[in-house]
């Protein structure tokens, strides 16, 4: 029996803890600095949270990729039908209708439709390789699978994850490779697209939002007020932070 060679992206994995652990301890200091009752909770969450996700991860490993392929569509549609369920029947949370109660556990459909895009979108690339790069017309099948889930996450009210979304097909379509007609054509309908939105798509305090980001000094004591002070912890930290 021949030994199959197993290519394992380590440095991809280093990056990723790396990355989690910087999380964990900016996320340590921030609730050890408020010193408030209860704050401190909030990073053995997400410790204990990272580590059941770690554990996943080593699981998923070791399990045979081609049923990830195989019922990739189930999954998929299974999660479409999750997100209209939580339209109609989900409770409302921060303002997004987005969570269904299962018994004492509440889910979040929109986290996994992210997985579910991915498995299904990895599938079309893998059965239509395009050496030349895709055009536009080529693109109509993953873009619609984005489109669904997308259309169901704005209808719930949740903007993050629904931009989440359209960044996931984009990586993945330059990764898969576009010509250059295509990124072209795409970068003028995207800056039409987010004109048009940031116009008469968003509302007042998403606006608000942006606008602070790009000018928070225009409001110091009210809404850019903690834009502003992030920028003198980090301007003023120097090596150690503050």
């Amino acid at each position: 029996m021949a030994k199959r060679n197993i290519i394992f992206g380590w440095p991809l994995l280093g990056v990723t803890f790396a990355l989690v652990a910087i999380g964990l301890l900016n996320l340590y200091s921030a609730v050890y600095f408020w010193g408030e009752d209860g704050s401190a909770a909030l990073f053995w969450s997400q410790l204990i949270w990272t580590v059941i996700g770690s554990v996943l991860m080593l699981m998923v490993v070791f399990f045979d990729y081609r049923y990830f392929y195989r019922f990739a569509y189930v999954f998929f549609v299974v999660i479409v039908l999750l997100l209209a369920l939580s339209i109609l029947l989900g409770d409302q949370v921060r303002g997004t209708h987005g969570w269904l109660k299962l018994g004492p556990f509440s889910m979040q459909p929109a986290e996994f439709a992210k997985l579910a895009y991915i498995l299904v979108a990895a599938r079309f690339f893998a059965n239509n390789p395009n050496p030349d790069g895709y055009s536009l017309s080529a693109l109509w099948r993953p873009a619609l699978l984005m489109a669904i889930p997308f259309s169901l996450i704005i209808l719930q009210g949740d903007m993050g994850s629904s931009l989440f979304l359209l960044c996931i097909f984009i990586s993945m379509s330059l990764f898969a490779g576009v010509k250059k007609k295509t990124i072209v054509i795409c970068a003028i309908l995207a800056t039409v697209t987010a004109v048009g939105v940031y116009n008469f798509g968003l509302k007042d305090y998403q606006r608000d939002r942006i606008l602070n980001f790009v000018h928070p000094e225009q409001d110091i004591r009210g809404s850019g007020y903690h834009l502003m002070q992030s920028k003198i912890a980090v301007g003023s930290g120097a090596i150690f932070g503050k």
